[in-house]
């Protein structure tokens, strides 16, 4: 065949704008993200890629040569386009120069194991990826016009993203979309490339029959989405892929923990919600927020008055320009039965317990706790810091093996029931690991945001009142926005939002507010997470969904802890009771009750976290409705098993089903497409005629010219001398179809059969030494 060779140039309009549509959607997928500025510049890059691929693809160039000026294309492409995303007022010379100069710092920030703040490093890549992408789609569908080679890369990137980016459910039609145009696009070539084969053989074609396949195709891919869509499949689900997944990502961790310092520049806030906080974030540019739920929350029933709850996923102690880091002691894994550790503890807290339904489409390791956790219901491997005494305090939660939708965990969490008369008589006496840790300032800290924090807490004495003080003059002074457009260059980003900008979401409210607090000298930290979510009275429970995605300051009280405080105007302002005429003994009696808890059976908890949380949820199938359904399954499976019974004899004389489904696609007006016709021709053969076919199949694998005159015997031996060791396995399957076909004597099927699958392996073998050795 001509395809096969060297000197063949294929080119169709229709594939190559199918290709074009595939590329299209491959790149807007990643568009979509939204995970960095000047990602468009990969369409131009696609596209770019894409022509350079047809070009190469019909040139006279051979393969290697096509390889070296894709490459030198795409050396000079990449740069230029990068070159673009800079200011219009610098020369050529000035732009290759801060790329250059940018590159040195990345790499030298990763060679130290630094977080990277710049994006070029991540631009780079994408370009990359996609104009390879792009350029071997063009360049395989002019020189070989395979449509799967075309389709894989693509398909691989788009699954890759849909892994990191899977929270909007409704970005899965880009992969959706591709899938159908790549169905197409086989189809297209497989029928140009059987009709070369045809016309070579003289054999005649129906008129319509590009139509009649296009048809079917179209249909054919429909259906297959709508299943996939309809009945979805998970691997991981099954134990078999389970353990083979977990062996092969294994000797990636190590690299996935390295990439974490490499990208960081492309984490957004707390507004993306992915399986894993790094040890650094970025202040960011915010993401549009959807309503889709995360999870439910059953709380104690007696929360202390004023009382608000904040669902934390991590802790963030170290800023420097935009960006915050988490400083860690050591992680170490924990199971339920017994933590063997000492947490930090305070006097003015008490108790209670809190369950968790989680609801997301996809797996998650962090577990979102309220407050001060002490105890957790699934094993875990956590991050903390240590005090002096070797206590610890615990930076994030992580579950082993990750929560899948419908889990359920149980966290025992201390609250402060602090009042501001407690938290003004709280005092100044900070341990000396707290001022060392949470009062920490960078040196790019500008002038004017120290004289600031000066101006606010000036004529208050408390630092309760300062940190008051500091939240309502952020509420009260900056706009709340979800996303913010563009990020300043060369500028502090506390400074710009808090004098120029003045406008910012909850990750740029909270960073002000702590480093406005460390310097007025009062501790302060950074959390992520949720905020509480809408309580559901009819639950009694809190729903949390994606957009109460959040951050806030955490303020640091001497025999309270840290306590929550909420600057982001999105937030309702926090009421907290004045205390004054507030005993202590009312407060912890007001908190949570611990007998309760310490009475629940710890097994149970421990157990399959798939535990119903309340009979009241919303939207929760009853235990009733699982007995009808189930029921009422039965009826229906004792039915069929009746009427299978009674048509036994009907049954056993039907058509095999292939049969049957080319009839039925026949019966409403289509012609079936080549394959259903060949497998419902296949169903119909005898086994000495299924056996004989593996000799024709070898023949074509093997590239052995046929004809469609050339008998059995011709065939044979065709086969034989081209494959000589198949010889004896060759004669026995022949005597064996001869013997079936034209004698009155029986034929042997185990033989022919166990000869077949001789030829199958030997014609593979052979082809699989072709394709090493390169022999044509």
């Amino acid at each position: 065949m001509k395809e096969r060779n060297d000197c063949f140039r294929f080119w169709d309009t229709w594939a190559a704008l199918l290709v074009f549509i595939m590329i299209t959607l491959a790149f807007s997928r990643l568009t979509a993200t939204k995970w960095t500025v000047n990602l468009e510049i990969v369409r131009t890059i696609s596209y770019l890629g894409l022509i350079a691929g047809f070009a190469l693809g019909t040139s006279k160039f051979s393969p290697r040569l096509g390889t070296i000026f894709a490459i030198a294309y795409g050396l000079f492409t990449i740069p230029w386009r990068l070159g673009l995303t800079l200011p219009v007022d610098y020369s050529w010379q000035e732009r290759l120069l801060s790329i250059w100069n940018r590159l040195l710092i990345i790499f030298t920030d990763l060679a130290q194991k630094k977080p990277v703040q710049d994006n070029l490093l991540f631009l780079i890549l994408m370009c990359a990826l996609f104009w390879i992408i792009s350029l071997h789609a063009g360049y395989i569908l002019c020189r070989k016009a395979e449509p799967w080679l075309i389709l894989i890369p693509g398909g691989i990137a788009l699954v890759i993203l849909h892994s990191y980016d899977w929270y909007f459910s409704h970005r899965i039609t880009y992969l959706i979309g591709y899938l159908f145009f790549g169905l197409i696009l086989v189809a297209r070539l497989t029928l140009l490339k059987n009709k070369i084969l045809w016309e070579k053989n003289n054999a005649s074609l129906p008129p319509n029959i590009g139509y009649d396949i296009f048809r079917v195709t179209v249909t054919c891919a429909i259906i297959f989405i709508i299943f996939a869509w309809v009945f979805p499949v998970r691997a991981d689900s099954l134990q078999v892929a389970k353990n083979a997944w977990n062996i092969i990502k294994k000797p990636f961790q190590g690299v996935r923990d390295d990439m974490d310092n490499a990208f960081a520049s492309i984490k957004s806030g707390v507004g993306i919600i992915t399986d894993y906080y790094g040890s650094s974030l970025t202040l960011g540019q915010g993401n549009r927020l959807s309503e889709a739920e995360i999870f439910t929350v059953l709380t104690p029933r007696n929360p202390p008055m004023g009382n608000r709850y904040y669902w934390r996923a991590r802790i963030y102690s170290i800023y420097n320009e935009g960006k915050w880091d988490s400083e860690l002691d050591a992680n170490l894994s924990l199971e339920p039965d017994n933590y063997g550790i000492q947490f930090i503890t305070y006097p003015e807290r008490a108790t209670g317990q809190f369950s968790f339904f989680f609801t997301p489409s996809q797996p998650t390791s962090v577990l979102y706790v309220p407050a001060q956790p002490d105890w957790v219901s699934v094993p875990v491997k956590v991050e903390y810091l240590k005090d002096p005494e070797g206590k610890i305090d615990i930076n994030i939660w992580r579950a082993t093996p990750a929560l899948r939708n419908g889990a359920t965990y149980y966290v025992r969490s201390s609250l402060s029931g602090a009042t501001i008369a407690k938290m003004r008589n709280g005092g100044e006496d900070y341990p000396q690991w707290v001022k060392d840790r949470y009062l920490q300032i960078p040196n790019s800290i500008t002038d004017r945001t120290r004289q600031l924090a000066l101006e606010i807490t000036e004529g208050f004495e408390t630092p309760y009142d300062k940190a008051y003080a500091i939240t309502n003059y952020l509420r009260n002074n900056i706009e709340y926005i979800e996303t913010i457009d563009k990020l300043p260059d060369n500028k502090e980003l506390i400074d710009w939002f808090l004098f120029e900008y003045q406008k910012g979401f909850c990750n740029y409210y909270a960073s002000a507010e702590v480093i406005l607090l460390r310097l007025a000298g009062i501790p302060a930290r950074l959390a992520v997470g949720y905020a509480q979510g809408e309580y559901q009275e009819v639950a009694d429970a809190y729903i949390v969904r994606q957009h109460d995605a959040h951050a806030w300051p955490e303020v640091f009280f001497p025999t309270i802890g840290w306590v929550e405080f909420e600057p982001t105007t999105s937030q309702p302002i926090l009421i907290r009771p004045t205390g004054e005429n507030f005993s202590n003994n009312s407060a912890r009696d007001s908190m949570y009750q611990d007998e309760e808890f310490d009475r629940m059976d710890r097994e149970s908890l421990r157990g399959p976290h798939t535990i119903e949380l309340s009979p009241d949820l919303n939207n929760r199938m009853s235990g009733t409705a699982i007995i009808l359904m189930i029921s009422l399954f039965s009826c229906l499976s004792g039915v069929v098993i009746l009427l299978l019974i009674k048509n036994k004899n009907r049954i056993e004389q039907m058509p095999p089903t292939p049969v049957l489904l080319e009839r039925g696609i026949r019966k409403i007006g289509i012609n079936p497409p080549s394959f259903i016709i060949r497998w419902s021709q296949q169903s119909m053969l005898s086994k000495i005629e299924r056996a004989y076919q593996e000799l024709n199949h070898a023949l074509i694998r093997l590239k052995i010219p046929i004809k469609v005159s050339d008998t059995p015997a011709e065939r044979a031996k065709s086969l034989s001398n081209s494959l000589p060791e198949a010889k004896n396995s060759v004669e026995q399957l022949i005597n064996e179809y001869e013997l079936a076909v034209y004698s009155l004597y029986p034929a042997n099927p185990q033989a022919a059969k166990k000869a077949s699958e001789i030829i199958r392996e030997l014609s593979y073998r052979k082809l699989f030494q072709k394709f090493i050795l390169g022999n044509q």
